[in-house]
């Protein structure tokens, strides 16, 4: 039988005497994951929202917008046919017919009073009461009797038309209804599951970065987590089959608006500022964009003045660039709001608390962008609420067990998003316009 081979070792032991690994050296226990703080801050908010269990992985709800009952006009002319276009002076009484796109003639009856308005001079606005209204397309008009003499209220170029209210004859018949019926809104549930599957012996294997299987279990709930945290904000809602079984994506929030509030979303650098550098034409686009944010507020509620908005560090520079530059942005120390720790920034219009979100942070195509939101009026929709399935199968053991835990985290869920309106994706903060020069 062979000799165990050795080694000799001559002179005094040393630290360096020792052969690899026989030195036990000094582990810190624990791996130290790098994660982005607060990424779930969205998921996280769902705890506040209104919520509510649905019975099917479609779901609805009804919006309607508030009526504009006003719109810009084709042309004004002098006759029904809409050849004879009116001339710079219309005399009281005339009926003059406004050509308008069918969706704004659909808005007027008979007997509304109305003003017809050159936006550059209200000063020269005429009043009118509607006689008639025809719808045809793009050449639909309505036809309207002046109360006062027109100038260039009638003659300038695509002049606008306004309701004011309507006005009854004594001893009239009732006149008809107009109805603004609703729109219906549909998003799905998405089922989210993130698996922890390990060995018997990985699970009793003891390790210098502490145990393997409750390692496992707290990374895939993070992720888990923050799965449906990117779905809430850039997820698209999408019915479509893997292997002729059904699967569904839930619509984020950046989709919500592009499909029902498109005028909130604003790309600066190719925007009407796009010649423009971000310090020379970057408040007035904010400024234009917060307009448009905070003059809307829900049915039957009040006028939140408030809103919440994830941003990244890009956008939260060039707000700041702003500030330096022009003096009249007022971001004070940070406070709380909506149970995170936020910048507020006050405009004229209302107050909006800056969140910096990792993932915008993560994800550099995001670090110039805002999401503003309002989740005081989102729901939280669920036919599975986040749980963790446990697998017991190796202490009960059985024909088809494996030798180790397949478990997972798993949620079946969606945003139901009301209002839009109140809410914006802004981005290219901080950027210069395209064409600047």
């Amino acid at each position: 039988m062979a000799a165990t081979s050795y080694t000799v070792a001559t002179g005094p032991v040393h630290t360096g005497s020792w052969v690899t690994d026989q030195r036990p050296k000094s582990w810190r226990d624990g791996i130290q994951q790098l994660f982005p703080a607060g990424s779930v801050a969205l998921v996280s908010l769902t705890s506040k929202m209104a919520s509510e269990k649905v019975p099917d992985y479609e779901y609805n709800w009804w919006a309607r917008a508030y009526p504009a009952q006003a719109g810009t006009l084709t042309d004004v002319y002098l006759n029904s046919g809409l050849s004879s276009a009116a001339g710079s002076t219309v005399v009281e009484g005339t009926t003059v017919y406004a050509k308008c796109a069918e969706a704004l003639a659909s808005e007027f009856r008979a007997r509304h009073t109305v003003i017809f308005r050159n936006i550059a001079d209200h000063t020269v606005d005429c009043h009118g009461i509607v006689e008639d209204v025809q719808l045809n397309g793009a050449s639909s008009y309505i036809a309207v009797r002046l109360l006062e003499t027109g100038t260039t209220a009638i003659s300038v170029t695509t002049p606008r038309i306004i309701k004011t209210g309507s006005s009854q004859q004594e001893n009239a018949e009732q006149p008809d209804s107009i109805v603004y019926l609703p729109e219906k809104r549909t998003n799905f549930t998405q089922t989210f599951e993130e698996t922890v599957d390990i060995s018997r012996r990985a699970m009793e294997t003891r390790l210098r970065t502490g145990g393997s299987y409750q390692d496992q279990k707290k990374m895939a709930f993070l992720l888990h987590l923050e799965s449906i945290e990117r779905q809430f904000i850039w997820g698209e809602k999408k019915e479509f089959t893997i292997g002729n079984k059904i699967a569904t994506n839930t619509r984020g929030i950046i989709a919500a608006l592009n499909d029902w509030a498109p005028g909130n979303v604003s790309h600066y650098p190719s925007s009407s500022f796009q010649t423009l550098t971000w310090l020379n034409g970057g408040w007035d686009w904010l400024d234009e964009q917060m307009q448009a944010l905070f003059k809307h507020k829900p049915e039957g509620g009040s006028a939140t003045v408030s809103r919440l908005a994830f941003c990244g560090f890009g956008a939260l520079s060039g707000i700041n660039r702003l500030a330096k530059e022009i003096g009249q942005i007022n971001i004070p120390v940070a406070a709380t709001a909506f149970g995170l720790a936020v910048m507020k920034w006050i405009t004229p219009y209302g107050v909006i608390n800056l969140f910096t979100h990792p993932l915008f942070n993560h994800e550099s195509s995001e670090a110039n962008s805002i999401l503003v939101i309002e989740p005081r009026y989102f729901k939280y929709r669920y036919i599975t609420d986040t749980h963790f399935k446990p697998d017991r199968s190796p202490e009960q053991g059985g024909k088809g067990t494996t030798d180790g835990k397949q478990e997972s985290w798993l949620t079946d869920c969606g945003l139901e998003i009301h209002y839009p309106e109140m809410c914006a994706y802004l981005t290219g903060v901080g950027v210069d316009g395209n064409a600047a020069v």
